[in-house]
C-alpha cells in the first residue's frame, strides 16, 4: 500500500498518514531509512507526529515519553507499552508498506 513520497518524508519531521483500514500512522525518515509506526502515543494518545523526533527515537508532545521507530519500544517513562511497527520501504519515490503481515508489536 502506497502511504507518501518519499520526499514529503523530512528527516526530524515525522508525517501522519492514513494506513490500511484507516488507520493514523507515523512516517520516519532516518537517513534514507524509512519507518512506520501507529501515529498516537500508547500512554497519552497524543499524535507523536506532534512530538519531536531526534535520530530514531520520537517524543511524545503531551508527557515526554520516548519510542523507538525501529522497533516501537518505549525507551523513557512514563510510556510502557510498545508502538506499533509496520514494515515499509522505499520504491519509485514512495514509502510503500511491505506485502502483509506488515504489523509487529
Amino acid at each position: 500500500m502506497r502511504l507518501c513520497q518519499w520526499s514529503d518524508v523530512l528527516e526530524g519531521i515525522p508525517l501522519r498518514v492514513v494506513g490500511p483500514r484507516s488507520r493514523q500512522l507515523a512516517v520516519f525518515r532516518v537517513g534514507e531509512e524509512v519507518y512506520v509506526t501507529e501515529a498516537a502515543c500508547t500512554h497519552g494518545r497524543a499524535w507523536l507526529t506532534e512530538g519531536g523526533q531526534q535520530g530514531h527515537h520520537v517524543h511524545c508532545p503531551l508527557h515526554g515519553g520516548v519510542f523507538d521507530v525501529r522497533t516501537g519500544a518505549s525507551v523513557s517513562p512514563p510510556c510502557t507499552v510498545a508502538l506499533r511497527t509496520y514494515r515499509a520501504r522505499v520504491e519509485a519515490g514512495f514509502v510503500n508498506l511491505a506485502a502483509e503481515p506488515t504489523e509487529t508489536r
